[in-house]
């Protein structure tokens, strides 16, 4: 017996040598054994996040960027222990996930597609620093396409492994839903991503505080705003005569999926966009502020520079602030209610300054907002569509703290007017990877079609994110008929509906 034990305890002993050697993932600066950079969409960070808790065991480290209040600004990252095997990546995986969220989704069509480096987090002991607890808060690395020195050596970030999505790739179509300075993938760069539908997500119609419950907002009105064709508030309410009167617009740069979205509800854009009955929505440039002084080719007060920014003045008029994050387009709401200055960074890289601090009224603003940012209220507010009233996405009922004595009107932003497709502003986002090499970058990179473990994590991740299991929060759904609903309460997180990932594809009802 004794000897039979001491055999078991060698089999034993070699079988446990035998097991993978696994990254310490525990460690913050420890090179893990698998980084997957997913570039693309903000408007839903917090459920990427939690998508990335579900598959991690144990605690999951998360870094940062530049704000100790833990909001990314553009960049953060995950890391942590894989809870069960997805395909060739094991069961005990350390994995680093980067996601990259500054200036939109067209950072997770374009970039993909093309190969090109971009700028990622900095997940490094030199460059972050403990927050609290486990965690961090990180500096950047790398210089996004087409800014200055980009082709400069060692000057460039990373090639993304896959993209996120508000809208699918074939939507991001020049002028209006393409970046500076990166034109439109031709067809045959689109047939190099392969796409996957995600799950149902909520856009929202939000204002400032200073604009009353009372207010009735009816989706013409809100889109006429966006355009510029009301420019004043009196227009949308003859009730709105004193204080600062004037729209103020707080939206996303050109190649946000979530100004995408608002493009395509708003102008119908790119769906019809050659039918010339489609009015663009306002820019920057189109700002009272900017035009008084002549515009960006000729007098714009400041040289864009941190020390002497460009000055945007909400004070002349109609004003359009455009943001490169959706934490940003919070940024500038909160800004407007409290009529503070705001210091932005423009899609050219310059900086500006929009001087809400000149009044001492509030600003009346809407906002270009996924529903994503319920919770992060701060001086603005959730609108019922076509009616009046504002409504708590996080509980999920009218908010009578700022309705007071007002009965809302119209539609609510609510899980079950989602799930029936009565809340009819949502997009479905969409998750892509390369399937084909990229052609060869600025750096003689050739990125290729995403393959082994890689494509292994990213086929758990997508999953898990298209799950109804997962589709818990307030502003998303999951979709048929990769899910089922609970007909016929339809209480179960899937919607009954779908655009099958085509937005210019009407909403069908399964159910």
């Amino acid at each position: 017996m004794k000897f039979k034990s001491i055999a078991a305890a060698c089999v034993l002993g070699s079988a446990v040598v035998s097991l993978p050697a696994f990254a310490d993932c525990t460690g913050p600066f420890t090179a893990p054994d698998l980084t997957f950079f997913l570039s693309g969409a903000s408007g839903f960070d917090g459920y990427l996040k939690s998508v990335a808790d579900t598959m991690f065991a144990g605690k999951t480290i998360y870094y940062f960027h530049d704000n100790a209040d833990k909001s990314d600004k553009g960049y953060r990252a995950y890391k942590g222990t894989m809870a069960k095997a997805a395909g060739s990546v094991p069961a005990g995986t350390c994995v680093l996930l980067l996601k990259r969220s500054a200036g939109g989704s067209i950072h997770g069509v374009v970039d993909l597609a093309r190969g090109l480096r971009s700028t990622v987090l900095d997940v490094s002991s030199g460059a972050c620093s403990l927050i609290s607890g486990t965690d961090y808060v990180c500096g950047t690395k790398g210089v996004d396409p087409n800014a200055a020195n980009y082709d400069t050596a060692g000057a460039a970030g990373l090639i993304p492994d896959g993209g996120a999505s508000d809208v699918g790739p074939a939507m991001f179509e020049g002028p209006d839903n393409a970046e500076y300075g990166l034109p439109t993938l031709s067809a045959s760069e689109q047939a190099k991503l392969s796409t996957k539908a995600g799950f149902s997500s909520m856009m929202g119609y939000v204002t400032t505080l200073a604009v009353p419950a009372s207010t009735t907002i009816v989706n013409a009105q809100y889109g006429a705003m966006l355009k510029g064709t009301y420019y004043d508030w009196s227009q949308v309410d003859p009730a709105i005569n004193t204080g600062n009167t004037q729209v103020v617009v707080c939206r996303r740069f050109p190649g946000s999926g979530t100004q995408a979205s608002y493009n395509w509800r708003f102008a119908n854009f790119p769906c019809e966009s050659a039918s010339g009955g489609s009015v663009p929505l306002a820019r920057m440039a189109d700002s009272d502020g900017v035009t008084a002084y002549g515009g960006f080719g000729s007098g714009l007060i400041g040289s864009g520079t941190p020390a002497d920014p460009y000055i945007v003045d909400p004070t002349f008029g109609y004003t359009v602030i455009e943001n490169s994050g959706a934490g940003d387009v919070r940024s500038c709401l909160t800004a407007a209610q409290n009529h503070t200055d705001y210091t932005f960074t423009g899609e050219d890289g310059k900086t500006y300054k929009a001087t809400f601090g000149q009044s001492s009224d509030p600003f009346r603003a809407i906002g270009v907002l996924s529903s994503d940012s319920a919770g992060k209220e701060n001086g603005w507010g959730w609108r019922y569509m076509d009616g009046k009233g504002y409504y708590s996405i996080a509980s999920q009922a009218a908010d009578a703290a700022l309705n007071g004595a007002v009965t809302p009107t119209g539609v609510a932003p609510s899980k079950a007017n989602l799930i029936s497709g009565a809340w009819s502003f949502a997009v479905e986002p969409t998750l892509q990877y390369r399937n084909a090499a990229a052609a060869t970058n600025v750096f003689g990179d050739t990125a290729p079609a995403l393959s082994g473990q890689k494509l292994d994590f990213f086929n758990a991740f997508t999953a898990a994110a298209t799950d109804k299991a997962n589709a818990t929060a307030n502003w998303i759904a999951a979709l048929p008929p990769q899910n089922t609903p609970n007909a016929p309460l339809f209480d179960n997180n899937v919607a009954r509906g779908t655009h099958y990932g085509n937005m210019c594809s009407p909403l069908q009802l399964l159910y």
